[in-house]
C-alpha cells in the first residue's frame, strides 16, 4: 500500500468547542499550521461551522490533499460523522475523510494504542482502550453534561454567585473576581448576562477565575 503522504497532503482537524486547529503535512513534515473557529455542529449552526472550515482550509492551501483525518466533539453516532463529512468534503473533493470523536486523537498523537485520554476543555469527556475494547464517558454537551469542563467552572461560578445572593449573603471573593471579569456592579447583573449574548467560549474562559482563587487559597464550594 502506498503511503497517503507520498501521494499529496494530509491534512488533520481538531474540531474542538470554541476553535478549530488544522495542520497540513507534506512528507512527513508539518508545512501549515492554523486555527479558526468551531467547526462542531452542536455548538454552531451548520452555515458557520462551513465558514470556519473554509477559512482554515484557504489557510492550508496548496497541493493536492491525499487525506483529511478529523478529531471532532459532537460526533455520537455515524450519522454525526456523515455530517460533518459532508461540509469537509468539497473542501478537499480528491481527500479521503476519516471523521471520529475528538478523544481519539489523544492516544494517537501520544503515539500509544492503549490508554485513557481525558478532554477537559470548554466540553469534556474520556476515552480509553486496551487494544481489544474501548469505553467512552461524557462527551454528552452542555446541556446534559461535560461536568469538570470550561464552561461547566462558569457557570457553576455563576450558580455559586447567585445561590448567595438567595442567601442575603454578601459576595465573596470568587463572586467579587467573578463581577470584576464580567464588568458588572452587583451578582444580580449575571443573570442577564448568562441569558444574553454572552456565549459558551465566553463562560468557559471564565474557569480561569475559579483556578485563580483555588490557587490563592480561597475555599471553594467544590474542595
Amino acid at each position: 500500500m502506498t503511503h497517503p503522504s507520498t501521494l499529496g497532503a494530509v491534512v488533520g482537524l481538531d474540531i474542538g468547542g470554541s476553535k478549530t486547529r488544522g495542520i497540513k503535512w507534506l512528507n512527513g513534515t508539518a508545512v501549515a499550521d492554523t486555527s479558526g473557529g468551531s467547526a462542531n455542529v452542536q455548538n454552531v449552526s451548520r452555515a458557520e461551522a462551513r465558514r470556519n472550515l473554509e477559512g482554515v482550509f484557504a489557510t492550508l492551501q496548496g497541493g493536492s490533499t491525499a487525506r483529511v483525518v478529523v478529531g471532532s466533539g459532537g460526533i455520537d453516532t455515524p450519522e454525526d460523522a456523515n455530517a460533518l463529512t459532508e461540509l469537509i468534503q468539497p473542501l478537499a473533493p480528491d481527500a479521503v475523510v476519516s471523521v471520529v470523536h475528538d478523544t481519539r486523537l489523544l492516544l494517537a498523537a501520544a503515539g500509544c494504542s492503549t490508554g485513557i485520554a481525558v478532554i477537559a476543555g470548554t466540553g469534556s469527556a474520556a476515552w480509553g482502550t486496551n487494544g481489544e475494547d474501548e469505553a467512552r464517558a461524557g462527551g454528552w454537551g452542555y446541556l446534559l453534561g461535560d461536568e469538570g469542563s470550561g464552561y461547566w467552572f462558569g457557570r457553576e461560578a455563576v450558580r455559586y454567585s447567585l445561590e448567595r445572593v438567595n442567601c442575603g449573603l454578601r459576595p465573596d471573593e470568587l463572586t467579587k473576581a467573578l463581577m470584576k471579569s464580567c464588568g458588572l456592579l452587583g451578582p444580580e447583573g449575571l443573570i442577564a448576562l448568562f441569558h444574553g449574548d454572552a456565549g459558551r467560549e465566553f463562560w468557559a474562559s471564565k474557569s480561569s477565575i475559579v483556578f485563580e482563587c483555588a490557587a490563592s487559597g480561597i475555599p471553594l464550594p467544590w474542595t
